[in-house]
């Protein structure tokens, strides 16, 4: 915008700057009372010295304010407490723009949530979509998953030399390298939940269980979302039984006893991870049912236990070796630079799958 050439331009070109400013500042939560308070520290400053100066003052009280200094979310008017509630798509757009990027929302994210849309499946699916192809949503690897992973904490970490003995002093000296290729390794792929859901249905299942991690664990929470949307991609729209715990082996035999109580029904059961799973399978042994002829179970991970248990546990994969090759190799073509690639996952099929009684052959 050029600046105004006469004073009765003024006070015009103030006002469009201060509420641009303060729309982006505050995140799209800007009223006609903001502007106006705006507009006063403008007008003071315009006062005792020229049109930068006003601007400038309005711009210090915009950075001094509550609403650009703390992410504030106002419970709706008459609500009772402890009542569950959506929050308005002002506030989602926030909470998406500094969980994605890290920064405020940008103008076409807030212009969706201010017509209303954004809670709407499609256009936040839409939304979640285009931020991911900007490259600011690389900062949900150089910043998010640096915290949630405390990298920032290698160089301070000491580890058992009776658990770690091959760790020293040249594989400490390799942490930025290892920091590095954590920003690389953006790779991800199709979740295992969806073959998964496509071997049982074919085995014929149709009653499913799911044992949840911890619901403030990241993978816990994309696991079950992933396999709730499996079931619905493949025609079922009937939640699976679900019971939660920790991603431990006593979770899991705990989770799999309260099904049975709350549901005989299940022919299949997917856990978490494989600790769980398990855990649900001795569950399951002193319930007296047979694994996989009463019931089919399944985990995730394939760790080594999976193969030694009885009977050996059918398990998602995770391709970490292809995944720390892949990053590798990356670390060196991209220099740094993050890229995402697809690296899919895949079932191991062993003795604890069946397809239901009443699909078996006399």
């Amino acid at each position: 915008m050029p600046r105004p050439k006469t004073a009765a331009e003024e006070d015009s070109c103030a006002r469009k700057i201060i509420a641009t400013l303060a729309r982006r500042a505050y995140r799209g939560d800007v009223t006609d009372l903001d502007q106006q308070r705006l507009f006063a520290f403008y007008q003071d400053g315009r006062r005792t010295g020229h049109f930068e100066r006003g601007i400038q003052k309005a711009l210090q009280r915009i950075l001094a304010g509550p609403k650009f200094a703390f992410h504030v979310e106002r419970d709706p008017a008459g609500v009772a407490p402890g009542t569950v509630y959506r929050i308005s798509d002002l506030e989602l757009a926030s909470r998406l723009s500094f969980f994605v990027w890290s920064e405020g929302p940008d103008d076409a994210l807030r212009a969706v949530a201010a017509a209303g849309k954004l809670h709407e499946p499609a256009e936040l699916d839409r939304q979640i979509d285009r931020m991911l192809a900007d490259p600011r949503a690389n900062s949900l690897v150089t910043n998010f998953a640096f915290q949630w992973l405390n990298v920032g904490r290698m160089d301070n970490i000491v580890p058992d030399p009776i658990l770690y003995p091959d760790f020293d002093r040249d594989l400490r000296a390799h942490g930025p390298t290892v920091r590095a290729m954590t920003a690389v390794l953006a790779l991800r792929g199709p979740g295992g939940e969806g073959v998964w859901v496509d071997e049982h249905i074919a085995l014929g299942h149709r009653r499913f269980g799911f044992l949840k991690g911890p619901p403030d664990h990241l993978a816990a929470v994309l696991r079950y979302d992933g396999f709730v949307d499996a079931l619905r991609d493949a025609g079922l729209d009937s939640a699976p039984w679900t019971v939660e715990g920790d991603f431990t082996f006593k979770s899991g035999v705990e989770a799999a006893e309260k099904l049975l109580r709350e549901s005989s029904q299940i022919t299949a059961l997917a856990c978490a991870n494989d600790d769980m799973a398990a855990g649900a399978m001795l569950a399951l042994h002193r319930a007296g049912l047979e694994i996989p002829s009463a019931i089919s179970v399944t985990g995730f991970d394939d760790t080594p236990m999976s193969e030694i248990i009885w009977p050996p546990l059918t398990t998602v994969r995770q391709p970490i070796k292809d995944l720390a090759e892949r990053a590798v190799h990356l670390l060196f073509e991209t220099n740094g630079q993050v890229q995402r690639e697809e690296v899919p996952h895949s079932l191991v099929v062993r003795e604890s799958t069946a397809p239901p009684n009443k699909f078996r052959a006399a």
